[in-house]
């Protein structure tokens, strides 16, 4: 193309960008939509962390320079006032976690869903640096801790019958940004 001219009034200030840079471009988006229902539940004391069924993506990043974004979102329910703890991990690694204090557990969120005709969501956005170009699963974790009877549920709400219960999806998205 032929060269052209930009003029600026006197009193203008900025800054041009010359070269043809890549950094913040996304690169590739996976996602994986969960519709069924999981739960998990029981007394005090029976809360160990599981991985979600059908709530994982796998992503193999381009560079090793690359960004991924996780976002997370997960509609969740309960019976008796459970509550729900999360780990997100990027394979068996546990990342995205709060500060590790004495008798406490970190995770990356929780949840109390006092009623169980009500539902929580669930969102999560983290920016990771993998470091790596082999392929790698971001998968979440949960725990549900409440009295006996307690039951948390991913896509449905405590109260499950009539035709007012509903049914909901939940999501868990990858995307490789340039860096």
């Amino acid at each position: 193309a032929s060269d052209r001219t930009l003029k600026f009034p006197s009193d203008g200030d900025g800054t041009i960008l010359t070269t043809n840079s890549a950094t913040g471009k996304i690169l590739q988006v996976k996602q994986t939509v969960k519709t069924d229902v999981s739960s998990r539940g029981g007394s005090s004391g029976s809360d160990s962390l599981a991985a979600i069924p059908g709530l994982s993506v796998d992503i193999t990043p381009s560079a090793t320079s690359s960004k991924i974004l996780v976002m997370v979102n997960i509609k969740q329910g309960e019976t008796s006032n459970a509550w729900a703890r999360y780990q997100l991990q990027r394979d068996s690694t546990a990342i995205y976690l709060g500060d590790t204090a004495s008798g406490k557990t970190p995770c990356s969120n929780f949840t109390y869903v006092s009623s169980e005709y009500r539902m929580n969501n669930v969102e999560e956005q983290f920016l990771d640096s993998p470091n790596t170009t082999s392929q790698i699963t971001y998968q979440v974790y949960w725990g549900a801790r409440g009295g006996s009877g307690t039951i948390a549920y991913i896509n449905r709400i405590g109260q499950d019958s009539g035709d007012y219960a509903p049914r909901t999806a939940s999501s868990i998205t990858a995307i490789e940004v340039a860096a």
